[in-house]
């Protein structure tokens, strides 16, 4: 069988933590509602459930959102602090191996998770996931993907949400040539400008005279949506859409 490339799960499959995520839960939950969490209580009653979500669940939605926000990072900091500290927290069996299978025999693979940025970033320094795969190129889970916007309120909500923010442009390549697999990502960082007077408007004038549906994020910063922006920093031409100046040069590496 040939494979043209490979996409790990990382929690459950290449390192097995549900433990010491429940541990980390059960400390939260004797903290907020003096009572233990224990695997059955979490598979029964919360299994599948963001975090924010679930500590409402336990609390009977008497806490803020915000007040849930900060337990679930807490939680977080403290499932890194466990596995940490836990010796027999390891890549699951054969998975270096295989790992160093795939790198010899130049199969391009990577991660796609749901945890959040800063477990992932943990991931990659504690098991050293930076000698097997870019860390660029591992997708996780930072609440906010934009994809095309599909009406006036959808490209409205997505230009609002990114004013006053910096976010990421990235775009990931593989070229395969003569059965050769090369992999290389470009990031990009946008700045919307705040969300004031001026700001609103020119959204709205954006959206009625521009056509935010086929573009990602529901701008192209190429477009009358470059009214909007503060500064970049990056590849200009990967923020458009592609970093041609970079495949440029990795096309001439390999041809």
């Amino acid at each position: 069988m040939r494979y043209n490339g490979i996409i790990f799960d990382f929690n459950g499959t290449l390192f097995f933590d549900t433990d010491i995520h429940i541990q980390a839960w059960d400390t939260i939950a004797m903290k907020v509602i003096g009572k233990h969490m224990t695997k059955e209580i979490l598979v029964q009653k919360y299994w599948g459930l963001a975090n924010v979500d679930l500590i409402q669940q336990m609390t009977n939605n008497t806490l803020s959102k915000e007040e849930c926000k900060r337990l679930s990072a807490e939680k977080e900091a403290l499932y890194r602090k466990y596995v940490k500290n836990d010796p027999s927290a390891t890549l699951a069996p054969g998975v270096i191996e295989f790992f160093h299978h795939l790198k010899q025999h130049n199969i391009p693979f990577t991660i796609a998770s749901a945890s959040i940025k800063e477990n992932i970033d943990f991931y990659v320094s504690e098991f050293h996931l930076d000698q097997w795969i870019d860390p660029d190129t591992i997708v996780y889970d930072d609440k906010y993907l934009f994809g095309k916007p599909n009406n006036y309120e959808e490209a409205k909500h997505m230009l609002e949400y990114l004013s006053g923010k910096e976010h990421i442009v990235q775009t990931s390549i593989t070229i395969y040539f003569k059965d050769t697999f090369s992999t290389f990502s470009e990031k990009s960082y946008v700045t919307f400008y705040d969300l004031d007077i001026i700001q609103k408007n020119t959204i709205e004038s954006y959206i009625k005279n521009e056509n935010p549906y086929d573009k990602a994020g529901g701008y192209g910063i190429q477009d009358g949506a470059s009214l909007l922006i503060k500064r970049i920093n990056g590849d200009y031409f990967n923020i458009v859409g592609l970093p041609i100046s970079k495949l440029n040069r990795k096309l001439l590496e390999i041809l």
